[in-house]
């Protein structure tokens, strides 16, 4: 007898009020089957939550594939610890990587910080397509694959770079005070393609780093310094060639630096309330935290 085709199935996700990562309009991301029988609620809260939710994606999911690599009851498959190296959004980005269409979590709220930070996909990009594969091989030794499946999801979990830049461009003028724009236009022909190229050695020396150190329990903390050294670069580089004062550079670098400070301190509370309880937690920052300068 020949097998059966995987089966394609049509999921969701939501973005709903978070109020807790410190960060004020950040949402809570989770994924739902359409008939909402199943839910990947991603440590918090689902479809039963009483909280307004936002409709931000949908996908046709590659059934058997996505319930192989991220099992609703077991997220952890999938490669994310919660706080290591990704957080919420970031399991939802990879929950949606496994269908046909290109469909991400952009859409919630503060995504792009989410993203400025951890990546589009989390860190240890190397091992996501290697539990991709492993996950893909198990399915396809039970099921046809009529959708060239795998090819399809490794080029968009290859496809990320300009996801990345954006979301450093928003942290930069919203969190840094940063006027990109008028930065940009200096160099209207050139600044784009130096901008990748800044990106794209960030990303691998930020690989290396967690693929080096990713278990540390002050990870997070080199992580930071690891972005901001990347961020002074850049302005270290654009006060050389007189596009900010100097006294501009010092100004944005302590707003990123703040910035940083106060989005660690709020996922280091989010790992402790959900060691503790299970589940993510609502706190409100403005009690913890003194200007951002509060630290793990």
């Amino acid at each position: 007898m020949g097998k059966d085709n995987m089966s394609l199935m049509n999921v969701e996700a939501y973005a709903m009020d978070g109020g807790g990562y410190g960060i004020e309009g950040s949402d809570h991301c989770f994924v739902v089957t359409e008939d909402k029988k199943t839910s990947w609620r991603n440590n918090g809260g689902g479809w039963d939550d009483s909280r307004a939710k936002t409709l931000v994606a949908k996908n046709r999911a590659y059934k058997e594939w996505m319930m192989e690599f991220v099992p609703p009851d077991n997220i952890y498959k999938c490669g994310i610890s919660f706080g290591k190296n990704g957080l919420c959004q970031t399991y939802a980005n990879r929950e949606l990587l496994i269908g046909e269409d290109r469909a991400d979590a952009r859409k919630s709220g503060k995504n792009y910080v989410c993203v400025f930070f951890f990546g589009k996909y989390g860190l240890g990009l190397k091992q996501m397509k290697q539990l991709l594969t492993e996950s893909y091989n198990k399915v396809t030794d039970k099921y046809n694959d009529p959708y060239n499946a795998l090819n399809k999801v490794l080029a968009k979990a290859d496809d990320y770079l300009d996801d990345e830049l954006a979301a450093w461009r928003q942290v930069a003028i919203e969190y840094g005070g940063i006027p990109i724009d008028q930065i940009m236009a200096k160099n209207p022909s050139g600044g784009l393609a130096t901008a990748r190229m800044r990106m794209r050695s960030f990303i691998d020396e930020r690989e290396a780093l967690y693929e080096s150190c990713g278990q540390e329990w002050d990870f997070r903390g080199r992580l930071k310094e690891l972005i901001l050294r990347h961020c002074n670069d850049y302005l270290n580089m654009l006060a050389n060639i007189s596009y900010i004062t100097k006294s501009e550079r010092d100004t944005y670098s302590q707003s990123i630096s703040r910035f940083l400070n106060r989005f660690n301190a709020a996922v280091a509370l989010q790992v402790r309330a959900l060691e503790e309880t299970g589940s993510l937690c609502r706190v409100d920052m403005a009690d913890l935290l003194s200007d951002g300068e509060v630290t793990e």
